[in-house]
């Protein structure tokens, strides 16, 4: 009898592990081709929740920003406390985190006025601040991300993508 007892109850915690696995999970579209390849316009791709001590770079996040009713889904590439460095070449920008391989070409048609230029004036170095994190999308030809609104709350961070095929 205690041993049909114990692998009911087995069962049960096993049962009761994966609804809470599932509950912690969500399905997002992506609305866009700021992502692509990696992630493709009007799929839906799994995310899970995260806490703000979670995070790792290069990890697809998602988050939201004051002002929009829509969330965001970006790569997570800048913790706070990196260190970067930019340089403006003619309408090309090319952003560089210190100390890591990650190097992002950013094309802009129309005027270099910056989130970086408008915190960093007088540089072209600078470090992430306390509390920040820096995102961008894969095809920097068409993102809205970090180059243009600047330094995201690592707190507005809530989930990351895990599940992408």
């Amino acid at each position: 009898m205690k041993r049909v007892l114990w692998i009911i109850g087995i069962i049960v915690l096993l049962g009761l592990g994966v609804f809470l696995f599932q509950e912690n999970t969500f399905y997002i579209k992506v609305i866009g081709k700021s992502m692509e390849p990696i992630l493709h316009e009007g799929t839906f791709y799994q995310a899970e929740f995260v806490s703000s001590f979670e995070k790792e770079r290069g990890e697809m996040v998602v988050f939201s920003m004051e002002n929009r009713d829509k969330p965001f889904i970006k790569q997570l590439i800048g913790l706070p406390g990196d260190e970067f460095s930019y340089v403006i070449d003619g309408e090309d920008m090319y952003f560089t985190l210190i100390d890591t391989d990650i190097f992002l070409p950013k094309y802009k048609e129309t005027g270099l006025f910056t989130m970086l230029q408008f915190y960093f004036p007088d540089t072209t170095e600078g470090q992430i601040p306390e509390g920040r994190c820096f995102v961008v999308g894969s095809n920097q030809a068409v993102s809205v991300d970090s180059l243009d609104f600047g330094f995201i709350k690592c707190e507005k961070i809530f989930a990351k993508i895990i599940k992408t095929k």
